[in-house]
Formats: C-alpha cells, sequence, structure tokens
C-alpha cells in the first residue's frame, strides 16, 4: 500500500514539474545588429513590447559584436524594436509561440537627418564604455541640438521609455539624478520635466545599471545622471509647445516655458508647463427586435464619455557654489491637476413607430 502511495505520489510531482517547465519554459530572441556595411553595432537599444497595449516585457543592448538576447515567458503577439543614434528604428511584429526565434544579421538604415554626421566613425567618442557605467556625450551626438530631455533618453543606452512616459532600465524603474543630486521628481512630474528640458543644456548622460555604493535609494533599476552645461552668465530662456491627436477621439496639448538667470557663481531657474489631454467615446448601439407576430421593437441606446485632465507644473531652483568644491541650493516643485469627468447615456425605444416612453 505504501509503495503505491509512493508511486503515485512520484507521478503527480514529476507531472507537476512538467507542466510546470512547459508553462514557464523562456522562449529566446537573439540577432545581430549590423549597419549597411555588415559592421556590428554596439549599444543599440533592443526591447520588446506587447502589440496590443504598448507595454515593454523586456529590453537589453547590443554588444560589442551586435549581438543581443532577449528572454520572456510572454507569448503572443509582441513588437521587437532597435533603435540607434543617427539609424532609423527597426521594428517587427512577432508571433512568441513555443520555439525560440533567431532572426539573423538586422540591418539599420542611416537616418536621413543625420546622414551628413560623422556617427559611425564617431561611435567611440559619444559612447564611452566605463568600468562602473556607460557614457552617452550628447553634446557629441546627433542629438546635441533640437531635442528635449525624453527625446534624448529614449535613444540613450539600455533606457527604455513606456508608453506613459514612464523611464525604466531593465524593467525596473531607476533613481534619476540631476549632476549628480537625486531628483525629487517621478511619473508624469519627471516627464514634463525633461519635455521642457534642452538637449542644448546637456553635456551628458551616465548610466549605470547597478546602484552606486553612495547612492542611497530604494530603487532597483540603477542610476541615470543627467550632467547639464554650466550654464551661461545672464538670462536665457525657451518656450515649447504641441498638439496631438490619435484616434479615439483622443487629444493632447502642452505649452511649457522655462528661464534662467545665472551670474558667476549663482544662478536661479524655473520652470512652468500646462497639459490638457481629452478624451471623448460614443457609444451607439440599435437594437432591433422582431416578435414573433407582432410589429418590430426598436431600441437605441446613446452612451457619451468624456474625460478631461488639465495639469499645471510649477518648479524654481537656486543653486550657487561660492567656494570650490562646495555647491549648494534649492529646488521646490509644486503640481496642480484638474480632472473632469462626464458620464451621459440615453436610452430610446420605439414599437410599431411609435417612441415609448423609457
Amino acid at each position: 500500500m505504501s509503495r503505491s502511495i509512493f508511486k503515485m505520489r512520484y507521478l503527480l510531482v514529476l507531472t507537476l514539474f512538467l507542466f510546470s517547465q512547459k508553462f514557464f519554459a523562456q522562449i529566446s530572441i537573439s540577432g545581430q545588429v549590423v549597419n549597411a556595411d555588415k559592421e556590428a553595432i554596439e549599444f543599440a537599444n533592443v526591447y520588446l513590447k506587447n502589440t496590443e497595449s504598448g507595454k515593454i516585457i523586456t529590453g537589453e543592448i547590443s554588444n560589442e559584436k551586435g549581438d543581443f538576447l532577449l528572454k520572456t515567458t510572454e507569448t503572443g503577439s509582441h513588437t521587437l524594436t532597435i533603435s540607434f543614434l543617427g539609424y532609423e528604428d527597426w521594428t517587427k511584429v512577432l508571433e512568441v509561440g513555443s520555439e525560440d526565434i533567431k532572426l539573423g544579421a538586422i540591418g539599420l538604415s542611416s537616418s536621413a537627418s543625420t546622414m551628413e554626421e560623422v556617427v559611425v566613425t564617431a561611435e567611440r567618442e559619444v559612447i564611452e564604455k566605463k568600468a562602473d557605467r556607460l557614457v552617452f556625450n550628447v553634446e557629441k551626438s546627433p542629438l546635441k541640438t533640437g531635442f528635449d530631455g525624453l527625446e534624448v533618453l529614449r535613444r540613450s543606452p539600455n533606457i527604455l521609455i513606456d508608453v506613459n512616459g514612464e523611464i525604466l532600465m531593465r524593467k525596473e524603474v531607476p533613481t534619476i539624478m540631476i549632476n549628480g543630486r537625486i531628483s525629487s521628481l517621478s511619473g508624469q512630474e519627471l516627464a514634463s520635466y525633461l519635455r521642457n528640458l534642452r538637449s542644448d543644456d546637456i553635456q551628458k548622460i551616465e548610466v549605470q545599471t547597478h546602484l552606486g555604493v553612495n547612492t542611497q535609494s530604494e530603487s532597483s533599476g540603477g542610476v541615470i545622471n543627467i550632467i547639464l552645461k554650466k550654464k551661461p552668465v545672464g538670462f536665457t530662456g525657451n518656450v515649447t509647445s504641441y498638439h496631438a491627436m490619435a484616434g479615439g477621439g483622443f487629444t493632447r496639448t502642452s505649452l511649457g516655458t522655462n528661464f534662467n538667470y545665472g551670474a558667476e557663481k549663482w544662478n536661479v531657474y524655473g520652470t512652468l508647463s500646462y497639459r490638457f489631454a481629452e478624451t471623448e467615446l460614443t457609444y451607439d448601439e440599435n437594437i432591433l427586435n422582431y416578435n414573433r407576430e407582432v410589429s418590430p421593437n426598436f431600441i437605441r441606446n446613446l452612451h457619451i464619455w468624456e474625460e478631461s485632465l488639465a495639469t499645471q507644473n510649477y518648479k524654481l531652483g537656486f543653486v550657487a557654489d561660492p567656494f570650490k568644491n562646495h555647491v549648494f541650493g534649492f529646488e521646490g516643485y509644486v503640481r496642480v491637476q484638474n480632472e473632469n469627468v462626464d458620464n451621459d447615456g440615453t436610452i430610446s425605444a420605439e414599437h410599431n413607430g411609435t417612441e415609448l416612453d423609457v
């Protein structure tokens, strides 16, 4: 009897083990990133996202041979994207099942807007690989002018931006530092600040995949340190705006400005931004119901859903370095949100061409 029970337990454990191995098996997606001359491209961002939701599943950068390897347990329709400075993004929809996917050599095409930039020959100057970090020298790259901070981060190695503008490193939220100081901003506040930060003001971006010994943070996503150029003496400022319209009744408008007034040993800076997002959905359902022996009944269900979100961001800061190797300052940030939701629905019915009270 005991031997029979032992055998049944053994078969049960073996069955559960085999099932879990199959259910949680990792699927590998591999390939090599090269340019038009079949030369390997190092530091290219390679990431996989769900085609329907846009959620980032996993991401990695290519190595010195251009090779990359992604692993996932999520099956279904996913979009693979490869991006690198000076090249057009490469995308491909993959049906991820139970078999590994080997893509072979993937050639990136040079971006038309940066054809005249010496991108390939200057790669070692643009991106430096140090013992504990990658350094992206923005001021030596094609992104040195005419872009905002969020666009620069999107093109930086090992950094991913999801559909909501959240910054990720290896699927984790990293610690963001500005000139070596941990920023108190996060989420949409951080995204708004970066949208109003000009690439002209960024010297370089340091990317650490692991927290340093001197970094006190609960984040496990590594560290991104944005090094800004030393502010010029005098007053500088800029104004940015955009308006976007997407399907499904979604619109978004943004207006922002920032300023800086600097002297030799101190500077005052500030940012003001306003964002307005609106979504309008209409659900119109007509039901024609035939009674067996009587005239038809007609029912219409009209439902209109409207949502708007207005966000105002204010930031004011002061930094001074009166003595060598000594810097002090303060920064204040205020965010005001106003959300409005309007949910309106009507139902009308007719019987034999006569409108009925509902």
